[in-house]
């Protein structure tokens, strides 16, 4: 049996997962043994208009044994708690520790009560939180999963007014925030500012009533774990079946499910047609051979590159502009309230739900991931890709023309849609396609000017160099620029080959 065939109804699936010798894959992603997993857990809500900028930090965890443990703001007024990166023997044993950790931190808020109210302090939560974090790592250094030495609390720090202070700027504007409110609380706290912060109010997380938490898993692999673990996760019966048979579905979700079979099935629709243009069929079987699975998935990861960057240049810089004219404004409820005028605007959102397409995002740049592959799959993609990339119709028939879009609309109602409702006009794709095209000619001229047999260094910009959300200098294939990290250079565990941090998104 194929890998991948051509279904009737969905155009190409992945009929069973590809399996290559010498690469684990295993449940969350490429199973190395001792890699790193940074976790992100997204748990509580708050009440402070200051910590309503997105992205500041407001405590951490020193934690004798490891990096800091930070409590950092996000969207939607929410706190989420940042991992430092942490080393486990095996990835199930990284997963079972996450687990653990969400329903510690779901505890302490959901079971906190304050005068007969279901709510604390922020400087209750910590005191009580702390020892019991302590006590989790200690209990898998113990067992021999997490791999450091025993760990102990050094202390619980806040961080200063100042350090607040330079947090509260137009790259970090959400949408709903009331901008002078924030800064002017800010400036009065200043003189008292060290019960401001543990006076702050926690309560259920409101973002995520069903769970009542949102998580990331990030860890490095290499670009063919990748790769398998995408096709893994393409290899969706469950969705497969009911975009075959469009039975009722309901919740949220069913929604981001079906969301994330729909473009990881735009993108492998594009692969495949990239493959027959380069003159091999994707049922064939050495696509998922040892000497080719490296040229499948650099090709792969262009096709994403190639989406993603058109929803970036579509979007970036209209949300950039929002976010400035509700700072310029002193807006009290921005964005959306003041309804300003930005070419674009309706583009804005996808800024960052481009990396909630597929529920796997890459923080690596295409050049460095060409340049840190082998060199004959670099001269591959610099003297083969610019001809094929050229291809309008691969994206017509992706984005277009693919039934699997006119079989989700069929089923109407029965979703309680996310964004893909947008996408089921054919106007809106319109646009996609055309931009996507667009940047596939860009890419295409730049791989021309590559030496190919001289790949160079890796060469990402200083992240300094790399602003939130500015396009300036920035590749078109290329979206978040400013998340974008460096190759990992290889260890013992990775077979020799450079990883890359994934981010895995949506649980």
């Amino acid at each position: 049996m194929a890998n991948i065939a051509e279904d009737g109804q969905l155009g190409w699936i992945v009929s069973k997962r590809p399996t290559v010798q010498g690469i684990d894959i295993g449940k969350g992603g490429e199973a190395l043994p001792d890699n790193t997993y940074g976790i992100e857990i997204e748990f509580c809500t708050h009440d402070s208009v200051i910590f309503a900028f997105t992205h500041v930090v407001a405590a951490c965890f020193d934690i004798a044994g490891t990096e800091p443990w930070k409590l950092e703001s996000d969207s939607g007024n929410v706190f989420e708690l940042v991992t430092p990166p942490l080393r486990f023997g095996a990835i199930d044993q990284a997963y079972a520790f996450k687990e653990q950790l969400v329903a510690m931190l779901q505890a302490s808020i959901q079971k906190a009560e304050t005068q007969g109210v279901n709510a604390i302090t922020l400087g209750d939560w910590a005191g009580q939180f702390a020892p019991k974090l302590v006590e989790l790592l200690n209990t898998h250094i113990n067992t021999g999963q997490l791999k450091l030495e025993l760990v102990a609390l050094k202390a619980i720090d806040y961080a200063s007014w100042k350090e607040v202070g330079e947090g509260l700027n137009v790259g970090n504007v959400d949408d709903g925030i009331n901008i002078p409110a924030g800064l002017l609380r800010h400036k009065l706290r200043k003189l008292d500012w060290e019960s401001y912060t543990p006076g702050i109010i926690l309560a259920r997380c409101s973002k995520f009533w069903s769970e009542g938490y949102a998580s990331q898993m990030n860890l490095p692999m290499t670009l063919s774990g990748y790769f398998l673990y995408m096709m893994y996760k393409t290899h969706d019966k469950h969705y497969s079946q009911a975009v075959r048979t469009q039975p009722k579905l309901s919740g949220e979700k069913a929604g981001q499910k079906l969301t994330a079979w729909y473009w990881r099935h735009v993108l492998l629709q594009a692969w495949c047609r990239y493959q027959r243009a380069l003159g091999v069929e994707p049922e064939a079987r050495k696509l998922f051979s040892p000497e080719a699975i490296g040229r499948s998935a650099l090709l792969y990861l262009v096709v994403g590159k190639l989406l993603t960057g058109a929803l970036a240049e579509l979007g970036e810089a209209p949300q950039l502009e929002l976010q400035q004219k509700a700072w310029d404004a002193g807006s009290t409820r921005a964005i959306d309230a003041d309804e300003p005028e930005v070419t674009l605007g309706d583009w804005a959102p996808y800024h960052s739900a481009l990396k909630d397409l597929t529920g796997i995002w890459l923080k690596a740049s295409l050049m460095d991931v060409m340049r840190t592959q082998n060199l004959q799959t670099y001269t591959w993609a610099v003297t083969e890709l610019p001809r094929v990339l050229a291809r309008t119709e691969v994206w017509e028939n992706a984005l277009l023309n693919w039934k699997g879009m006119e079989r989700i609309k069929a089923m109407g109602s029965t979703i309680e849609w996310t964004d893909l409702e947008e996408f089921a006009e054919p106007e809106r794709r319109q646009v996609l396609y055309e931009k996507v095209v667009e940047v596939a000619g860009s890419l295409a001229e730049h791989l021309k000017h590559l030496s190919p047999d001289k790949p160079g260094p890796p060469d990402l910009p200083d992240e300094k160099d790399r602003p939130f959300l500015d396009r300036r200098n920035t590749p078109a294939w290329e979206a978040r620029y400013d998340t974008l990290l460096p190759p990992i250079a290889p260890r013992e565990n990775t077979r020799n080959e450079f990883t890359y941090l994934i981010e895995h998104r949506n649980h």
